[in-house]
């Protein structure tokens, strides 16, 4: 049984990553999307 306080997030680094400036507005709305849907 996994204990809450043992979760350690395996975050991805995209510090290097671009995106194309025609996508970046979808991009950054599903960002806020998916947030709104983990903060629920």
């Amino acid at each position: 049984d996994e204990n809450v306080l043992d979760y350690a997030p395996n975050v991805l680094d995209f510090n290097r990553v671009t995106i194309n400036p025609d996508i970046q507005d979808s991009a950054e709305a599903l960002a806020g999307n998916s947030h709104e849907i983990w903060a629920k």
